[in-house]
């Protein structure tokens, strides 16, 4: 039996390549658009991890357990054609790139809030791998604040965890939460992730309930960060 082999060849441009390696939805409405921006896997996670401020690629990656080098630049390159995410190259010392959210790419913030409070209710039946870190913490206390608990507070809470320090600032009722280290905190929290997850009512399968943390300053604030931010009603 004779087999003959055949090669057929289509000429395509660099552009109709990169259309057809990506699957699009190419549909009139503003939902469908939005998921040909931000609908692969992973790049809400990236938009994530950049809420709390400006990050290197290696930071990107280290927040993002399990999604590999090449993907990761794959998804940069998408969100920054998309004009989610902005690069910049910082002046020396420093002299490192780094990527952050655009004006338009904010507007994500309340998006990423409110995919967390609706998924919160399943974390108590889940058991993930990869543990919590400070910047998935800090996105959780922006979308559970509760601005009326500290209606007329104005301080700032710094908290200390292993994989990253939360700087919380409140301003009559407003919150906003930075990972970086304070400059004069009202109080400074030192604890792992899931001890301040504890602290707010809220722990993962297996963690210890009873928070042990360590503070300096104002420590009559510990209350009012608990009512501030009520995880425990997320079902954590």
């Amino acid at each position: 039996m004779k087999v003959t082999s055949f090669k057929l060849q289509v000429n395509m441009t660099g552009k109709q390549v990169e259309r057809a390696a990506k699957r699009r939805y190419d549909q009139f409405c503003p939902v469908a658009d939005a998921l040909d921006i931000i609908g692969e896997r992973w790049a809400l996670l990236v938009v994530r991890e950049l809420l709390l401020g400006p990050k290197r690629f290696v930071d990107l990656e280290a927040g993002l357990p399990g999604i590999g080098s090449n993907t990761l630049t794959t998804r940069l390159d998408e969100l920054e054609r998309g004009g989610v995410i902005a690069r910049r190259r910082l002046p020396a010392p420093s002299a490192s790139t780094i990527y952050e959210l655009t004006e338009w790419g904010r507007g994500l913030e309340p998006v990423v809030y409110a995919v967390a409070r609706w998924a919160a209710p399943r974390l108590g039946s889940t058991e993930p791998r990869f543990p919590i870190r400070a910047t998935w913490l800090g996105v959780a206390l922006n979308a559970f604040f509760r601005r009326d608990a500290v209606k007329g507070l104005t301080a700032t809470v710094e908290v200390v965890m292993p994989t990253g320090t939360l700087t919380l600032g409140f301003h009559r009722g407003a919150l906003t939460v930075h990972e970086a280290p304070a400059e004069y905190p009202a109080l400074r929290i030192t604890a792992n992730e899931n001890d301040v997850l504890a602290l707010f009512g809220a722990a993962p399968p297996g963690a210890r309930r009873k928070p042990r943390l360590k503070t300096e300053g104002d420590a009559a604030l510990l209350d009012r960060l608990v009512a501030a931010f009520p995880l425990s009603a997320t079902g954590v």
